[in-house]
């Protein structure tokens, strides 16, 4: 049951690390860039030869953001792996908290933990 405890833990400090990162910024972006690339393809009033050069700028926008989002994905599994390899070495709980973070028990721990951190912080702290 330790391993769990610490995997909630874990949990809340992952929510914390997307309220310190742009990733709603970024998606935002991206969900722009993709809106406004549907309306330049499926716009009739646009010639072929505009559409080739504006939806390549789009594309290199959707590369941008996305590869931001996914980074910041790749940031935020790192710390709870990295984490958890740590807590694991350190106090050596049963089950580890790699084990934990793999449970079906240790998933509805993370997730109650993380949705009731995440509502006393926007009660409390606010952004």
């Amino acid at each position: 049951m330790n391993g769990i405890l610490l995997a909630s833990l874990l949990s809340v400090v992952a929510v914390e690390y997307f309220f310190h990162i742009p990733i709603f910024s970024q998606a935002h972006a991206l969900l722009k860039v993709t809106q406004k690339s549907a309306r330049v393809v499926f716009s009739s009033r646009i010639s072929d030869h505009w559409k080739e050069v504006v939806l390549f700028r789009y594309a290199q926008e959707l590369l941008r953001a996305t590869t931001f989002v996914g980074l910041m994905l790749i940031g935020a599994m790192a710390l709870i792996v990295t984490g958890a390899i740590f807590l694991d070495w350190w106090i050596e709980p049963i089950p580890t908290t790699m084990n934990a973070l793999s449970m079906f028990w240790g998933w509805i721990g993370m997730i109650i933990a993380s949705m009731g951190y995440f509502y006393l912080r926007n009660r409390f702290v606010g952004n």
